[in-house]
């Protein structure tokens, strides 16, 4: 593996650096150290002088203070970051949970890269400084409701998001969790998702959230999910879209393995049908996975697809798109990996010729023990030969499956639809 590309990829993952041009990324990642340490070393204690960051490769730590457990974190985080803004002695204690290999950035390196490019200082200050505003908030909507209790009365019901009342949680995804929630007034039952805390402490996130609700509801076609409301309520942004009943493809597939070729090419059908339709809207999924697809127990099982919270709109006056490193690891195409924001349908196209490949292999292209090196092997590695996981595949299906996994988006398929087509003409 290229230890450049993973330096890069990493930051890629990070919101803090994820905007930053690609040449001025790549200068960071190459001051990044690496760092093993083993299962209950502490990495740095409470009170200690802040004058690095850290970032998880493999592993996860505890921050604590004293016995008292604030947080828990695994790969794809960062910790210690505030000492990117100053000196001030650590707020709490770091101890690796088990034996886990980071990436530091020294502060004065990155101070010495800032004076050679003093444009991108005032973006890294504004986010770190979204940061401490969302604790802030957080902390006053705590002690509100301390106040109120105190006072005699409740605070607003914890089980209630606008006009819902929250049932159980029936999914949860990287921007967050779905639950069954009740309209009483209409008599319906939703499933309503709550963006994560965390990330509505984000203007670019609550913003992303928001502009899935406002496209998905402009979106008229049977294979996608249909959106009825979306707000924000005491600080919880959620969205309310029909419920559907059935399980996720993602479920299908881990109970089934391997699926018949009718059977892929029937449902291969319906998602690249929808897949066409938002890519005619101009919208970009970025997230085409399994566990975004229902297999509705409707007459005839009909096949839905959701979420699009990452998705991007392309054209003119197209609202800005975040260029974090976004999508789920094991479908995300080489572009997506490189640069997020410079995507257009044919990523859309990869995850689904990955998907197609998981459902006649009954496993995945790709595999890694972290999410970088699996994010390395979609940019640098070919996959396996389809023939090499099942015996008896016709060459013009693993033909036409290898063509929506080539690295470059060129070389793919123009449209979801066509190699839908591809695959029931090779199947007749």
């Amino acid at each position: 593996m290229s230890a450049a590309l993973e330096r890069f990829i990493c930051l890629k993952s990070v919101p803090l650096f994820s905007s930053l041009p690609k040449p001025i990324l790549e200068q960071v990642a190459s001051l990044l150290v690496e760092v093993r340490v083993n299962a209950g070393q502490v990495i740095f204690e409470q009170n200690a002088a802040g004058d690095c960051l850290y970032l998880i490769v493999e592993g996860g730590v505890t921050v604590h203070q004293g016995t008292h457990v604030i947080n828990r974190l695994g790969e794809f985080n960062v910790f210690g970051e505030m000492a990117l803004l100053d000196s001030e002695p650590r707020m709490a204690s770091v101890t690796a949970d088990a034996d886990t290999r980071l990436f530091r950035l020294d502060q004065a390196a990155f101070y010495a890269l800032l004076e050679q490019h003093p444009e991108i200082s005032r973006g890294i200050i504004q986010i770190l400084s979204r940061h401490l505003r969302a604790r802030v908030r957080d902390l006053m909507r705590v002690t509100e409701d301390l106040e109120a209790m105190a006072n005699g009365t409740l605070p607003a019901r914890a089980d209630m998001v606008g006009s819902f009342q929250l049932k159980e949680r029936i999914g949860r995804g990287g921007m967050g969790e779905v639950f069954r929630g009740y309209h009483q007034a209409l008599d319906r039952w939703s499933a309503v998702k709550i963006l994560w805390r965390d990330l509505a402490s984000r203007l670019d996130f609550r913003e992303r959230f928001e502009r899935e609700a406002r496209i998905v509801a402009q979106l008229n076609h049977p294979n996608i999910v249909q959106v009825y409301d979306c707000g924000e309520y005491r600080d919880t942004y959620y969205i309310a879209m029909e419920f559907l009943d059935g399980i996720t493809l993602e479920e299908y597939l881990r109970q089934h393995g391997a699926l018949a070729m009718p059977e892929i090419i029937d449902l291969l059908r319906e998602i690249a049908a929808a897949l066409d339709y938002a890519h005619d809207q101009h919208l970009v999924h970025r997230d085409v996975t399994p566990a975004n697809i229902m297999l509705v127990n409707d007459e005839n099982r009909r096949v839905v697809l959701m979420d699009f919270g990452i998705s991007k709109v392309l054209g003119r006056g197209a609202p800005e798109t975040s260029g974090d490193l976004t999508g789920t690891v094991h479908y995300m195409s080489p572009e997506q990996v490189i640069s997020p924001i410079d995507v257009d349908r044919r990523a859309d196209i990869y995850a689904l010729g990955v998907i197609a490949y998981r459902m006649i292999a009954g496993e995945l292209p790709f595999e890694g023990s972290t999410p970088y090196e699996l994010l390395v092997k979609h940019v640098k590695d070919a996959p396996p030969l389809l023939r090499e996981r099942r015996d008896g595949i016709p060459p013009m299906i693993e033909a036409a499956v290898m063509r929506c996994l080539m690295k470059d988006p060129a070389d793919r398929f123009e449209t979801a639809g066509a190699f839908a087509e591809a695959l029931r003409h090779a199947g007749d």
